[in-house]
């Protein structure tokens, strides 16, 4: 089995693969029979033809994606929470999605389960906005 830092090398590198919006290199990151449910609902691209194909559409998306927050890792799966920011005509759109991965002994993503959320902010956590006060106290203080 993987170990935890492998499964978050191979979160980033995922990561960084998007970022150059190229789907051969995302694709690299996928199991031959890996399953894809992107968004969470909608019907699974199952195998890496089916995946390539889903990349291949959104190749062109104007989107930059930055992981916060650590990759929790417990056995062969793994989450992570990104910001994912869309340039758009009309403006720049955010997205906060949560994503669920497990591995297989190869260290490729085996199934992939994505929770985007339009409404969903980073800022609205309650460990965020303690974090945020502490800072503001501190910041007056001095």
């Amino acid at each position: 089995m993987p170990t935890r830092e492998e499964i978050c090398r191979l979160c980033d590198g995922y990561i960084a693969a998007l970022n150059r919006r190229d789907p051969e290199s995302v694709i690299a990151f996928f199991a031959e029979d890996a399953v894809q449910e992107e968004p969470v609902g909608s019907a699974p691209n199952v195998g890496r033809e089916a995946i390539l194909a889903f990349f291949e559409g959104h190749r062109d998306a104007p989107i930059t994606v930055t992981r916060f927050g650590p990759v929790n890792v417990v056995g062969n799966r793994a989450v992570f929470q990104a910001h994912v920011a869309i340039d758009t005509p009309d403006g720049s759109v955010a997205i906060t999605t949560t994503d669920v991965i497990a591995v297989d002994d190869d260290c490729l993503i085996s199934e992939l389960l994505a929770f985007p959320d339009r409404e969903g902010d980073p800022d609205d956590a309650p460990g965020a906005r303690l974090l945020a006060e502490s800072w503001a106290k501190t910041s007056s203080v001095t």
